[in-house]
């Protein structure tokens, strides 16, 4: 019984021996990062974005035509309420759903100087019932040095129009993970409206 015990306690000491070796063994990318871009969808069950864009277009539209002929503006803007009016509601329900495709900008590792990162895995959740559409990634720590420093990845939203919609950041908590592990289930969002995902390293998002 004694040597058993003593031969599971020797193969508990190499298993950590091994994991160490394998994390220090781990080096930080030499490569510069390279950008490629990936295109996911999600699902817009209210269809936020599109009516969204729709009175962005409108508000475009009565602009234009202000600008063009100011003595026929208030006809104009007439017609458009009477149109938004006269729009069945029931037919608006019905086809207000919809799949919208958003392309997102990744580089091949994100880094802070110390910690450095691969974003894989993105996708909605669609079963979220929320004003904006949330989203997950998972990271894999490429090479971690610092444990005590999380790694930040910053990511700005776009709209149709170019127009950022969201700026913000995720972070990815470095606490007891090793080079090669994969932090999963990070959240963020975006707005309906979104047809563009940046995602960037601090120094980039500052600019």
């Amino acid at each position: 019984m004694k040597t058993a015990k003593k031969i599971i306690a020797l193969s508990l000491v190499f298993c950590s021996v091994a994991v160490i070796l394998s994390s220090c063994g781990a080096k930080p990318p030499e490569e510069e990062a390279t950008t490629g871009t990936e295109v996911h969808s999600f699902l817009d069950k209210l269809g936020i974005g599109a009516e969204t864009k729709k009175a962005d277009d409108k508000t475009k539209s009565a602009k234009d035509k202000t600008q063009a002929n100011k003595e026929g503006s208030d006809k104009t803007e007439t017609e458009s309420a009477s149109e938004t009016a006269t729009e069945p509601e029931g037919e608006t329900q019905k086809s207000s759903a919809r799949i919208a495709d958003v392309e997102f900008v990744l580089k091949s590792y994100y880094t802070d100087g110390v910690n450095y990162g691969e974003i894989k895995n993105i996708r909605f959740d669609d079963e979220a019932f929320a004003s904006t559409a949330y989203g997950y990634i998972d990271v894999t720590m490429t090479y971690v040095k610092s444990h005590s420093k999380n790694l930040v990845i910053y990511y700005r939203a776009y709209d149709s129009a170019g127009k950022t919609v969201r700026n913000s950041a995720v972070v990815v908590k470095t606490d007891k993970i090793h080079s090669g592990d994969t932090v999963e289930h990070i959240r963020f969002n975006v707005p309906f409206s979104t047809v563009k995902v940046e995602f960037l390293n601090a120094d980039e998002a500052k600019k």
